[in-house]
Order: C-alpha cells, then sequence, then structure tokens
C-alpha cells in the first residue's frame, strides 16, 4: 500500500474476495513465504506476535514471525535464481539486517534500515523486539 517504500517485512494479504480468507495466520504466512522467496518454514518456526491497524486503509495486519533457518544469501538466491518463486516480483529488491534484539531497539539509521520505510515498519520492529526481550 505504500508504492516505493521499503518494509521491514513482506506482507500477504487475504482480502474478503480471497479464497483464503478462513486460512490460519501462520498458514497464511508460510504460504507467502513460499511464493516469494521460495523456501518454507515449519509451522513449528512460525510465531504471531501481535496486529496492527493501519488507520489510513483500515487494514488490520497480523505481524507474524518466521523463523528462517535458511542465511540471506540462500534467501536471496532462491528468489533470484531460476526457476524463480512465483510472486517474486511482488518485491522489486531485497536487503536483509542483522537480528539482534539489540539492534532492533536502535534507530533506524543505526541499524542500516532505509528511511523511506513503509508507515508500519516501525510498529512491525517494536513487536519484534518486544517477543525476544528479556523476561
Amino acid at each position: 500500500y505504500s508504492p516505493g517504500r521499503w518494509s521491514i517485512s513482506f506482507e500477504e494479504p487475504a482480502t474478503i474476495d480471497d479464497s483464503r480468507l478462513a486460512e490460519h495466520p501462520i498458514d497464511t504466512a508460510r504460504r507467502g513465504f513460499r511464493e516469494e522467496f521460495g523456501l518454507d518454514i515449519p509451522a513449528q518456526h512460525v510465531d504471531v506476535l501481535g496486529a496492527i491497524l493501519e488507520i489510513q486503509t483500515l487494514n488490520v495486519a497480523i505481524v507474524v514471525h518466521l523463523r528462517c533457518r535458511a542465511t540471506s544469501a540462500e534467501i536471496q538466491r532462491s528468489w533470484a535464481t531460476d526457476p524463480r518463486p512465483v510472486d517474486h516480483h511482488e518485491a522489486e529488491a531485497l536487503a536483509f539486517l542483522e537480528f539482534a534484539a539489540a539492534k532492533l531497539e536502535a534507530t533506524p539509521v543505526d541499524t542500516g534500515v532505509p528511511a523511506s520505510l513503509h508507515p508500519t515498519s516501525r510498529m512491525r520492529l517494536r513487536l519484534l523486539s518486544a517477543a525476544h526481550a528479556p523476561a
């Protein structure tokens, strides 16, 4: 919904016209990752972190964390190499951040996150950071 902006995640919509509307958010996220990046994530490596209401579009986004065992190089290769994943075209470019809870608390400039982020990216980072904060 924000052309020309970087997203800190990938989005997999389910609309009222979508035949998969009854699909569980974990299954939706796993399917979306497979369709966009060509890799499978086992269900036990997926956590629902929370939900965000995008005020401008009245869209409810369920935020799901996929714990992918592939390296950034393996994800890049799967996305860019033939046969390419069915929905590879949904991303124009890929960039990766090191996952460290301490870095998630830093400012986007400190982490290398581009300044032109999708409006919900910082909220998604906060949910991820909270999920990995020490108890």
